[in-house]
């Protein structure tokens, strides 16, 4: 039995609503043979990529919202697998599982829903798939789901314990790109598919599916897309809505398309780089990151600066320093703090002292900093001769710190650090339009995403860089276009052959 007959025959699941994109993918991960036009659907969606006889064991699938990834592919293949799985390759008293992780329960217990409609259906069809529990056990719970063959489906959290110490044969990574973060650790993504591996190294068979539309310009999901040239397993993303799942009227998707442009190419058109939301794109953050470097020692010669966004209950007590050379600022500390608990807010004395210490370090003798820094904080600060300097942030300001910061990172004026929690910072903010038709910039309203070291290293470049004339970015963009080879450096030589200082200029005449 094929995944394609246990989805379509009427003696199994009887589901003849496959989509033409929704089977080739299908058919691909598990290696059934392509038909002609199927082959020309694979090629178009995976770059050029050939066909794997046997298919492929991890796959990363890059949707639009509404494209039935979720019920069409993740919950068929988990109730194929499940199903079919061979229990006699498990130790006594062993258990199978396939897991089930996205952001939050609630997330994961959709795709845990389909799956069991499924099995019901094939118990309609007569078929014995769920186990016999006795007494007051039951084969279905909130949680989890006991086949008759040893096997569990189950949904966990987004953490790395939650899947330790089982054996996995199927693996639904749900929304994968959207699954939030613990500030004090690295990505959640990263961990958890780094826990699974090890529990699906003892089954013959294995899946490991990551779905979602595009989010953050970080993380795993990310990587699978930037790497997707030279990477073993399957990547097949931008797939948009439309091609994927028809069904979806056309005049919805124009609505949705109108009432927010940039979100329809995300979340439709599931497009990365930059688009449908990203202010700052990944990729513009790595070429403006060393990698491995983790911070600059002093130098002396140097003109150091350090910014705070003080912050005591949710969102981060975030701290920078920087310095200019020539024409590039360079950051040399990014420092982050978070509350314990919601409920029990950062201590101050502590945080201070810390970075009393890195400011002593670096020669700093004041902080900048937003209106938002209270009275006592400042008064914290003077007891370690710390004076501060209020910088005031309007919604305005806000998003030309962040334009010019963007302008900044363009044109390769900034030095940034290797630091996970500084890129996913960066990459989190969205820009909308307010409506009194103002910008606002900012990172979204989920836990574990914030702009706190992005208003840092904002604050940092457009105090050293000193961009005082108003940017369009797009502007900007279409004047870089025809440019594709200009060598910015060499144009730094060639003004200051002229003795002119490009700061001093038009910034735009600075970076192009």
């Amino acid at each position: 039995m094929t995944i394609l007959e246990f989805i379509e025959s009427p003696r199994y699941l009887g589901d003849k609503d496959l989509s033409h994109v929704q089977r080739v993918i299908l058919k691909a991960i598990y290696g059934l043979a392509l038909e002609e036009r199927e082959l020309a659907t694979f090629h178009a969606l995976s770059g050029g990529k050939s066909p794997r006889k046997g298919g492929w064991d991890v796959v990363s699938l890059g949707c639009g919202r509404r494209s039935g990834k979720t019920e069409k592919i993740a919950a068929n293949i988990a109730a194929y697998e499940s199903v079919t799985f061979d229990e006699r390759q498990l130790s006594p008293g062993e258990v199978a599982y396939c897991i089930i992780v996205a952001q939050n329960q609630k997330q994961a217990r959709i795709c845990r829903d389909y799956i069991e409609a499924k099995l019901h259906k094939l118990e309609a069809n007569g078929h014995s798939v769920l186990a016999k529990t006795p007494g007051q056990m039951k084969a279905i719970t909130a949680d989890e789901i006991r086949l008759i063959n040893q096997v569990v489906i189950a949904t966990f959290p987004c953490k790395k314990v939650a899947v330790r110490g089982v054996t996995c044969f199927c693996f639904i990574a749900d929304e994968i790109g959207h699954w939030q973060v613990e500030e004090d650790a690295y990505n959640a993504d990263i961990e958890v598919i780094r826990a699974i591996r090890p529990a699906m190294a003892t089954v013959k068979r294995r899946k490991l599916i990551k779905i979602s539309t595009p989010f953050i310009e970080a993380g795993v999901f990310h990587d699978d897309w930037r790497n997707r040239e030279r990477t073993r397993q399957l990547v097949i993303h931008e797939i948009p809505t439309e091609l994927m799942n028809p069904s979806v009227p056309k005049t919805f998707l124009a609505e949705e398309q109108l009432a927010d442009p940039d979100s329809y190419q995300r979340e439709y058109l599931a497009k990365w780089s930059g688009v449908g939301g990203n202010f700052i794109s990944g990729d513009l953050v790595d070429a403006c990151t060393e990698p491995g470097l983790k911070m600059r020692p002093y130098s002396s010669g140097h003109s150091y600066i350090a910014w705070i966004d003080a912050a005591f209950k949710r969102d981060l007590f975030a701290f920078a320093i920087g310095h200019r050379e020539e024409t590039v600022v360079l950051m040399d500390r990014v420092l982050w703090w978070k509350p314990p608990h919601p409920k029990r807010p950062l201590q101050m004395e502590p945080v201070v002292a810390e970075i009393a210490g890195e400011c002593k370090e670096y020669r700093c003798d004041r902080v900048r900093g937003d209106q938002f820094a209270d009275v006592p904080l400042r008064q914290e600060l003077q007891k370690h001769g710390l004076g501060f300097v209020e910088k005031p942030v309007t919604l305005q300001s806000k998003y030309e710190v962040f334009r010019n910061l963007k302008a900044a990172l363009l044109s390769k004026r900034v030095a940034l650090l290797d630091e996970p929690m500084l890129k996913r910072d960066l990459t989190s903010l969205e820009a909308h339009k307010t409506q009194g038709g103002m910008v606002r910039v900012a990172a979204p309203r989920l836990r574990g995403y914030h702009d706190d070291l992005s208003h840092c290293v904002g604050g940092i470049v457009n105090e050293l860089l000193d961009m005082r004339s108003h940017i369009d970015i797009a502007e900007m963009n279409r004047a870089a276009m025809p440019q594709p080879h200009y060598d910015w450096r060499e144009a730094e030589n060639m003004r200051r052959d002229e003795k002119v200082d490009p700061i001093e200029e038009d910034i735009m005449g600075a970076i192009f």
